[in-house]
């Protein structure tokens, strides 16, 4: 969780980012949370469109899905993603869904909020506010839905 709030803060700091910019990290995160997660960044697309992550889980040498990603730029609120059509149609049509900025993480289950981490904020610079005690909560989040 340290490596991946210290890349966030390096990335950010830089003042070129874009959405994409953060999904290196994101994805290193959900790998190492369990040997057995493997997160794959822009795979096919589904009936609802084109998720950023799946997230698969190895068992007896097969993999098999076990969630989705939809990530945003990291100083994007999720208040105003959760009003677009393209959210709509993910949170209507994946059973397990995560919408995240990078720093706020929502947890939906079959087309319901369930939970909620904010791991830090963006501060008017630009620069994050990162709120350590969160992390476990995070952690928690992402391996309790994997």
């Amino acid at each position: 969780m340290q490596a991946y709030i210290a890349a966030l803060k390096k990335l950010s700091t830089t003042g070129v980012t874009t959405e994409h910019s953060f999904r290196g990290s994101l994805e290193t995160l959900i790998n190492t949370l369990d040997k057995r997660f493997i997160a794959v960044n822009e795979p096919k697309r589904q009936a609802c469109g084109a998720p950023d992550y799946v997230v698969l889980k190895t068992a007896h040498s097969t993999a098999f899905s076990i969630g989705y990603i939809e990530a945003k730029d990291v100083w994007v609120s999720l208040d105003k993603i959760e009003e677009t059509e393209q959210f709509r149609r993910y949170v209507k049509s994946l059973d397990n869904l995560i919408l995240t900025n990078y720093l706020e993480f929502r947890r939906f289950v079959r087309g319901e909020g369930v939970v909620s981490v904010v791991l830090g904020k963006c501060n008017q610079d630009k620069s994050l506010q990162i709120y350590p005690d969160n992390a476990d909560d995070l952690q928690a989040l992402l391996f309790d839905c994997m």
